[in-house]
């Protein structure tokens, strides 16, 4: 795609952010299908169909890939580990996506507002750090949490459920669904007065109840 070189900076980072969400929906496709199958449901009101922060669980080492069957532009924030691979860690940077590890605090929250307040793109992470590897929810960090307190915008939590399967701890593949549910969002004027100690801890006892309730 040579056209990208005379792209501004924005408009080329925005390009290889659509990539790789493609990248991640054809890998999904050609690893799985028709064994493996992903079904979306969204729960949020459409009228908060607007950018913010995704928190997502944590499972299995491809959680990555399915977030890219959420609607609309997004970026995520990951570890220092994936820039280190040879192959998304070189597109990861392309597209701007957020160590969390080296990037100091006063940075992502300048860059991780302009992207959800300017530019429309949501800003998706594990705030387990963490895979589980099986159906718990680890204890979350707070930076997703500052950054939404921060810039105000709202919080939307993000379920999915069967990939400690695919692969499995053994790397075996199992034929199932995977289902991804984004759940109503928390909305600024809701946890205005919080702690993000509080705002975090709120979020995940919403993602274990809301957990129970579709595994049951």
């Amino acid at each position: 795609m040579p056209y990208i070189v005379f792209l501004n900076p924005k408009g080329r980072r925005d390009v290889w952010r659509r990539l790789i969400k493609y990248y991640g929906k054809t890998v999904l496709l050609l690893s799985g299908y028709p064994f493996i199958r992903v079904k979306y449901v969204d729960l949020a009101n459409e009228e908060c169909a607007r950018p913010g922060v995704c928190i997502l669980n944590h499972r299995s080492g491809s959680d990555a890939f399915f977030v890219a069957e959420l609607p609309g532009k997004l970026v995520q924030v990951i570890n220092d580990w994936p820039f280190k691979l040879p192959f998304f860690g070189f597109f990861a940077k392309l597209g701007k996506y957020y160590n969390i590890k080296t990037m100091p605090w006063s940075e992502f929250l300048q860059k991780a507002g302009e992207d959800i307040n300017s530019d429309g793109n949501s800003v998706a992470g594990f705030p387990e750090g963490t895979r589980s590897g099986d159906n718990g929810l680890g204890q979350f960090h707070g930076i997703l949490f500052r950054l939404a307190q921060e810039i105000q915008c709202p919080i939307f939590p993000v379920l999915i459920l069967g990939t400690e399967k695919i692969p499995d701890l053994n790397f075996m593949m199992h034929p199932g669904t995977v289902r991804i549910y984004k759940m109503q969002p928390l909305m600024p004027e809701e946890f205005a007065d919080w702690t993000a100690f509080k705002l975090k801890k709120h979020v995940r006892e919403l993602m274990c109840e809301k957990i129970k309730e579709l595994e049951s």
